[in-house]
């Protein structure tokens, strides 16, 4: 069972979205905000930054963070939640 997002093996689409992260800041620092006049270019910039570091910031806190509830299953248990399925099944019967 991973305990957190960074445990091995990575999904395919949290690869790809760590991936193409930093592309979309270059497009964006490259390719848009030279378009720009000299003073929205700072302010633009200012926001999108801003922007960006909370994003990467939430989603490795995101991904980093033990999603188990604490409540519901020790953190020493690696049982599989089939498992638990069939213990409820069978102490209802």
């Amino acid at each position: 069972m991973r305990s957190n997002g960074f445990d091995l093996p990575l999904h395919p689409l949290q690869c790809l979205t760590w991936a193409l992260f930093p592309v979309v800041l270059a497009d964006f620092y490259w390719l848009l905000l030279p378009l720009l006049n000299p003073v929205a270019r700072w302010v633009v910039g200012a926001v999108y930054t801003a922007a960006a570091a909370a994003t990467f910031f939430c989603a490795w806190i995101t991904a980093a963070v033990d999603p188990r509830d604490p409540h519901v299953r020790p953190r020493g248990d690696r049982r599989r939640a089939s498992d638990d399925d069939d213990d409820d099944d069978a102490a209802a019967a």
